[in-house]
């Protein structure tokens, strides 16, 4: 199931757009639909380096939840608008 996840998050990549983090940070100020979901390992993420309102879901949850077909909206509601407009790391 894990390889399906990757092929998965390797098809999402070729549809989605790299941005720089100057870029996300001016996307996250500037749009108050846009949401920062922080995919390391929360206990690997440096105190300094979390931002406010971020959700922290790490790659092993979204795997997690990939094979268990739940809802991201079951990690943070936030995720269930679909106009959300969604940053990762």
């Amino acid at each position: 199931m894990q390889s399906d996840f990757r092929k998965l998050a390797e098809r999402a990549k070729r549809v989605t757009n790299a941005i720089s983090p100057e870029d996300a940070y001016k996307l996250l100020k500037e749009s108050p639909n846009a949401i920062l979901i922080e995919t390391r390992d929360p206990d690997n993420v440096p105190e300094e380096d979390i931002v406010n309102g971020s959700i922290m879901i790490s790659m092993d949850k979204l795997v997690e939840s990939y094979e268990n077909a739940t809802s991201l909206s079951d990690c943070d509601p936030r995720l269930s608008d679909k106009d959300v407009v969604i940053v990762t790391t």
